[in-house]
């Protein structure tokens, strides 16, 4: 085995220290989203593609059926003809975004999802602007917007007398050690195929900042539940917090 001197020893040490360095680099790079490192004006077609299917602001949530009482349940309780929520009973997973059966004779149902957006983030707005999206909602005003994609709803069955009431009062954005803040406005509309997209506006009078570890949001819509966390230390973009 040849002589190695210090001298050696050290070159080798600080070459290969080198090439790991730029190897992780270029991994980092890699991984860092391009939309990232871009001025907002400078976005293309694919950074806002990246924006809504994988950023801060987009969260896909997995839904929940909640237990609906049958008639023998109803007739047992004495509330026979109500508690069931605006007729959608025989409503199962498998129509939501994500479900299906496991095969075709199973009642065993996979989870199904529900796209949330954090609508009144400038990235997510910017998306939606480059891409035309034809589903955004509109909406105006100063309010921490969310918007739940794809409820598998007629959004006319949605907007029955009562209901709108009922969606506002169960759209809820929640800290830990704050009072919950709940929805100021609901606006639903339709996507077609029986889905719909519901839009919740919050009042900005509790100001959510960047010392907030999490806000969760919460919404029903009839028997149908969802909750997702947010992050505000992630929903950044150039430095500063963007909701």
């Amino acid at each position: 085995m040849p002589y190695l001197s210090v001298e050696n020893l050290l070159t080798m040490y600080r070459a290969k220290t080198f090439y790991l360095f730029l190897f992780s680099t270029v991994l980092l790079m890699a991984a860092t989203p391009s939309w990232q490192n871009k001025p907002i004006a400078q976005w293309d077609e694919n950074d806002a593609k990246q924006v809504l299917r994988n950023s801060p602001w987009v969260k896909r949530a997995t839904a929940t059926l909640l237990f609906q009482p049958s008639e023998d349940q109803l007739r047992a309780g004495g509330k026979m003809g109500g508690g069931k929520s605006v007729g959608l009973e025989s409503l199962q997973l498998s129509s939501l975004i994500g479900g299906n059966t496991h095969h075709e004779n199973s009642t065993t149902k996979k989870p199904g999802y529900l796209v949330l957006r954090w609508e009144s983030a400038s990235p997510v707005r910017t998306a939606e602007s480059k891409l035309e999206d034809p589903n955004a909602p509109g909406w105006d005003g100063e309010y921490y917007a969310i918007a739940v994609y794809g409820v598998p709803i007629d959004a006319g069955r949605l907007d029955e007398a009562g209901q709108s009431a009922d969606l506002k009062k169960l759209g809820v954005l929640k800290r830990e050690g704050m009072k919950d803040l709940t929805a100021a406005k609901v606006d639903i509309v339709s996507s077609g195929a029986g889905l719909a997209t519901v839009l919740y506006l919050f009042p900005r009078t509790r100001t959510i900042g960047a010392e907030d570890k999490r806000v969760e949001f919460s919404a029903q819509f009839g028997p149908i539940y969802v909750a997702q966390y947010f992050y505000p230390q992630e929903m950044r973009f150039h430095g500063k917090l963007d909701l």
